[in-house]
């Protein structure tokens, strides 16, 4: 049944007022098919725009934001868009704007996580929060193929999609706008998105872990947006151990820069990761090995005591072959965590 409440997605225009600019078209509803769970989880993170100065989301505010204009500024024009969203379902209006209080005591709804609250610049930042599933949401994942899929394999095919997931207005960029675009159906261009690229965003929206640790950076901080380059790297990120020193192994002439007795040092893995300058080029394979070697501290000093062949070597910050094939043998063959 359409709502009886009639859209109201163009901001108020009379063409008769000389000099009155025309104003600017609305951007893609992309909170158009989202349950109801999903587009309060979307205001609830976002509450900041929609509180007043005692904390509480009313209607008066919610109203206020409806009824703004459309200026081209996309988190802008995205809460503006969620606000007339609500109010074309009287329903969750009804639930967003009554009983102010959470379990925690805190005004409004679900309390809020500071990493989101922090970093602000995704508009679905629950996503990458542990907002509880909907039980709604939860059969739907049943029937998506790519629910269970492991990080490693679900940015395959998030690489393998990427022009289809990609925000137009970041460009390079997958974000979760692009995403909650395709998962509602219609990307941000316009166009239909398949079945298929509908499950896989869908996927990648409801795994927490996965969003949160593909987007982070060096520095820890998150913005809602991920590069072909962070995908692949989540290849190494979750290679187990064994795996990791294999491919140390496999590109161990490679390492040297100098000879050294058959010796690779730890210096020599920083120039291939690219952390000390050095005049050698390092194939791509290389360069994200090592990366994710010195991002293992206890792996690495275990490298690096190792074995002479008698017993436990010496921590000398250098290893060889007859190390690598020592831990090869003993390191855990489970995936790494990836976060």
């Amino acid at each position: 049944m359409t709502s009886s409440i009639p859209s109201a997605y163009s901001p108020t225009f009379n063409q008769n007022v000389a000099g009155q600019n025309a104003p600017l078209p609305p951007p893609v509803n992309i909170y158009a098919n989202a349950t109801d769970d999903d587009t309060k989880a979307v205001l609830e993170n976002n509450r900041d725009v929609f509180e007043d100065s005692n904390g509480n989301i009313t209607q008066v505010k919610i109203r206020e934001i409806a009824n703004r204009p459309f200026t081209g500024k996309t988190a802008d024009d995205q809460m503006t868009l969620l606000a007339l969203e609500i109010l074309r379902r009287p329903a969750l209006n009804r639930t967003l704007v009554s009983g102010n209080k959470d379990q925690d005591g805190q005004p409004g709804g679900v309390k809020q996580n500071n990493e989101s609250a922090q970093s602000g610049k995704g508009l679905t930042r629950h996503k990458l929060e542990n907002t509880p599933l909907s039980d709604k949401t939860r059969a739907a994942e049943k029937d998506n193929p790519y629910a269970n899929n492991s990080a490693a394999d679900l940015a395959g095919y998030a690489m393998a999609s990427f022009s289809s997931l990609e925000d137009p207005d970041d460009k390079g960029h997958i974000t979760d706008r692009s995403l909650s675009a395709v998962a509602s159906g219609t990307r941000l261009d316009g166009t239909k998105a398949t079945p298929a690229e509908i499950n896989l965003a869908k996927a990648i929206l409801n795994n927490p872990s996965f969003f949160r640790g593909v987007d982070r950076d060096e520095n820890g901080t998150v913005d809602g947006k991920f590069s072909r380059q962070d995908l692949g790297d989540v290849k190494y990120r979750t290679m187990s151990d064994q795996e990791l020193l294999q491919g140390i192994k496999d590109y161990f002439n490679e390492l040297l820069f100098s000879n050294d007795n058959g010796y690779r040092n730890f210096d020599e893995l920083e120039k291939a990761a690219g952390l000390q300058p050095s005049s050698k080029t390092y194939s791509p394979e290389l360069r994200a090995l090592a990366k994710e070697l010195l991002k293992r501290p206890g792996l690495l000093r275990e490298l690096d005591i190792g074995t002479d062949g008698n017993g436990p070597g010496k921590e000398d910050k250098r290893f060889d072959i007859q190390n690598l094939d020592y831990m090869i043998d003993k390191s855990s063959t489970s995936p790494h965590q990836f976060r």
